[in-house]
């Protein structure tokens, strides 16, 4: 990663694992010179190669300005979001932007003339930094960095990384970047909406600056270089300010329930005690709800037990809902209400003064649209979608049996598909055998590695292509399929793997993986028209030890999330996400061979085994069930046998019942006559030269592995590479 970037024209620097700068002196000076990429420092007193310099699991930086080529960086780093959302209607378009899954675009890189770092920032009371411009001197953290909240940093979704990033004139882009936090100003207070943002680019400077909240005022006009005028102001405009704060004290006092005590000045419960103090607030004698009219900026509210409102307000919530969700509506309710005289409506408008942030609305999500769509907005696609079925235009990925394939009406379609067994039981093995042959046959694969490291993968997968033991390739024992073609072959597979870090994987890394695969391979999946011909794979091994970016998470929360994260690719992409998921403690007797009861009478009374049941007898048998099935459009389940002494010493292989225990298009039914002998599973049990399970017992005894013949056919009748 570190060469690409210097082959760019870039200066990448190493940076020590979970940081985000380096920790060495002189590193602003650090240079890429010739044809071999040597990393020097200074006069070139120290020379190292780029590859040693980044040896190890460190993170990666880039210096910013004359260093690598005028480069730029636009960090948005506004906590509230209101940059980031608002950036692409206000910064020249470009095609290199990143971030992490909780900010995806919060970077934007631009040529433009070096200069210092700008910093758009607030007092640290109103929201501190918003945004920053970096160039020399300056260095940001690059994609294929892990950031220190554990998100691993990556190209946004669009972005070109081959591309060079946008030339534009640093005049230009600082003050696109001034109008952009002025507008995101206006919208925080609720002075204006997201879709009339457009207009900061329009306003002279001046009257922008006059347009935000009194209280970020002077910090706007210093951001565009323009005199600060005197907080005091004209005089009729505090009046008015001031009217409009006993207003609503007022309107407190009388509309507020009897039962509640009196207004009562001073600090605000939900604030420090060192806050301003001109308050009036009342509470609850529940202590459920409270009111804060103040001139604090930070927004006080928490979301009460029901959701509908935020603790704090107390105004009619029928009018509220209705449509007075801005400063400018609650002075007009107020005014209706008699509360307020013409003039100090008059004056506010001319010059609104701050409001409290609580009586804003609370920032979120946006509100669901009003439209109702009916069934003919889709139908229509539906339809030629199944006909494209029927005609073989988009088939699914198959699986290696043939059985399985029939159960599950040809192979995995788009959506979430859950693998369940409990250890030993070869699930990932079983993944991986899916996967590998998919991408065989041209499917896309994108393999989450959350347990299994390189070696292991590398070992599984080159055993599954050669008929080997895995085990024997990872050990060394058997080095006769590991040729120069095998390489090549497996070189040559659309597989991406990604192997989690020791200390976990946010499940929130999916999504924009899956979407990066979309982009790189769609000719792969999707005809010239844009039509699905196919799903791509994608592989989660395994649920129960993804991690989250959100430190107090608990297991079940984490689980429930990982899988609508799991369902939502798929539902979005059109992917078929295998989830591999363990069994509880209490369930793992009954896929381990164990009776699950006995039946009959007498001498006829004998053991019950799980796959004598149906099939739906399998539903909840993995951990955390509810959370992970409710979202699966079908669920997997592996049943061994239970082999005798006798046939585990001879090394027979063990035989295998799959539960298709749901499927949403499709019945639940039982694959058996499957085999696992530890390294492959089999539809029939393999022949006396198969490598068997127990073989490690006895090195000798191993039958020579062959090399890779020439191309093959599959069960399902498809060609192999």
């Amino acid at each position: 990663m570190a060469s690409g970037y210097a082959a760019k024209g870039w200066v990448p620097v190493p940076i020590p694992p979970g940081e985000k700068g380096p920790r060495f002196k002189g590193w602003p000076s650090l240079r890429v010179e010739g044809e071999n990429l040597v990393h020097t420092i200074g006069d070139g007193c120290r020379r190292q190669p780029l590859v040693d310099a980044f040896a190890g699991d460190g993170n990666i930086g880039i210096l910013m300005g004359d260093a690598s080529g005028s480069l730029v960086d636009v960090d948005l780093d506004d906590k509230n979001g209101d940059v980031e959302r608002l950036a692409p209607r206000f910064l020249p378009p470009t095609p290199l932007t990143f971030g992490r899954a909780s900010k995806p675009r919060s970077h934007w890189l631009y040529q433009t003339e070096p200069a210092h770092r700008v910093g758009l920032q607030l007092p640290k009371d109103l929201g501190g930094m918003m945004l920053e411009i970096r160039s020399t001197g300056c260095q940001t953290m690059a994609p294929g960095s892990v950031h220190p909240s554990g998100e691993w940093v990556q190209w946004s979704s669009g972005a070109e990384p081959t591309a060079p990033p946008a030339a534009v004139s640093r005049g230009v882009l600082d003050d696109r970047c001034r109008r952009l936090c002025a507008a995101a100003l206006l919208v925080r207070g609720g002075l204006l909406d997201d879709d009339a943002t457009a207009a900061g680019l329009d306003l002279d400077s001046a009257e922008l600056c006059a347009r935000v909240p009194a209280e970020y005022q002077a910090t706007v006009r210093q951001w565009f270089g323009l005199s600060v005028e005197s907080s005091a102001g004209p005089r009729g405009k505090v009046d008015a300010s001031n009217d409009v704060r006993e207003a609503m004290a007022r309107y407190v006092r009388e509309r507020t329930p009897s039962d509640w005590p009196e207004s009562s000045p001073g600090p605000c419960p939900a604030h420090s005690d060192d806050g301003p103090q001109d308050r009036h607030f009342k509470r609850a004698p529940d202590s459920h709800r409270w009111l804060c009219f103040g001139t604090h900026p930070a927004d006080c509210g928490k979301p009460t037990a029901k959701g509908d409102a935020y603790t704090g307000d107390v105004l009619d919530l029928d009018a509220y809902r209705a449509g007075h969700r801005g400063q400018r509506g609650l002075v007009d309710y107020l005014k209706a209400q008699g509360y307020l005289s013409e003039r100090a409506v008059s004056e506010w408008a001319h010059k609104p003064p701050p409001l409290p942030s609580v009586l804003t609305p609370p920032k979120g999500p946006a509100a669901p649209s009003l439209e109702l769509p009916t069934l003919g907005a889709t139908v229509d696609e539906s339809f030629r979608r199944f006909k494209r079925r029927g005609a073989g235009e988009e088939t699914p990925i198959p699986t290696p049996w043939p059985s399985l394939n029939k159960a599950l009406n040809g192979g995995f379609w788009p959506g979430m598909h859950v693998l369940v067994g409990n250890t030993g039981s070869g699930k990932s093995q079983f993944a991986l055998q899916i996967a590998v042959h998919g991408a065989e046959l041209g499917v896309p694969v994108l393999y989450l590695a959350l347990e299994l490291g390189h070696a292991d993968t590398d070992a599984r997968v080159a055993a599954l292509l050669t008929d080997a033991g895995w085990s024997d390739l990872y050990y060394g024992r058997n080095l006769q399929p590991l040729c120069d073609d095998l390489a090549e072959r497996i070189a040559a597979l659309p597989f991406v793997r990604i192997v989690a870090k020791p200390y976990g994987w946010p499940y929130g890394d999916a999504e924009p993986l899956a979407r990066a695969m979309l982009d790189r391979y769609r000719s792969a999946v999707r005809d010239e028209a844009g039509h699905v011909t196919r799903p791509f794979l994608v592989v989660l091994d395994y649920l129960q030890i993804v991690s989250s970016n959100q430190p107090n998470e608990e297991l079940r929360e984490r689980i429930g999330k990982a899988s609508g994260a799991c369902r939502a690719i798929a539902r979005e992409l059109d992917a078929a996400v295998l989830v591999v998921s363990s069994t509880s403690r209490e369930n793992g007797g009954a896929l381990a061979g164990q009776p699950v009861r006995s039946e009959g009478k007498g001498d006829n009374k004998g053991p019950v085994f799980a796959w004598d049941e149906p099939p739906s007898f399998m539903v909840g048998k993995g951990k955390e069930a509810g959370e992970i099935e409710f979202c699966a459009d079908s669920v997997l389940v592996l049943a061994r046998e239970v082999l005798t002494d006798a046939a585990r010493l001879a090394g027979d292989p063990t035989p295998i019942h799959v539960a298709v225990a749901k499927q949403r298009a499709g019945a639940p039914s039982w694959v058996s006559g499957m085999y696992f002998n530890g390294h492959r599973f089999t539809e029939g049990k393999p022949g006396p030269g198969a490598v068997k399970f127990g073989a490690w017992l006895n090195p000798l005894s191993r039958p020579a592995v062959p090399s890779p013949g020439p191309a093959r056919k599959d069960d399902c009748g498809f060609t192999l590479p």
